[in-house]
């Protein structure tokens, strides 16, 4: 299975109005946090080559928008909430992932 397709699965295991952050996607694709920058970048040339992926569902540790696309825009839409300084609140909408081997 390649990458994008992992991706893909996991991406639509976030749903409507609900996020996961770069770190937990490591953790599910690779089994450890500390793969959160190499995810970030695939994710990051996946949404540019596939404007229809979800992957704005998709943000930073500490709740902070990447600067790849209409993330706000798209997370206002599915009425994901946000403090007041700007980034994602985790604690009302964060959701946890499987992990790889518990993927269909």
């Amino acid at each position: 299975m390649e990458w994008k397709d992992l991706a893909r699965l996991v991406v639509k295991s976030v749903p409507r109005g609900k996020v996961t952050t770069y770190g937990d996607l490591s953790v599910a694709l690779y089994g450890t946090s500390d793969r959160g920058q190499p995810v970030a970048a695939m994710v990051k040339k996946w949404a540019r080559e596939d404007p229809r992926a979800e992957t704005h569902r998709i943000v930073h540790d500490d709740g902070a928008l990447p600067d790849v696309g209409l993330h706000r825009e798209k997370l206002q839409y599915e009425h994901v909430p946000f403090a007041l300084d700007g980034k994602v609140d985790l604690e009302a909408c964060k959701v946890s992932l499987p992990p790889k081997d518990a993927l269909p």
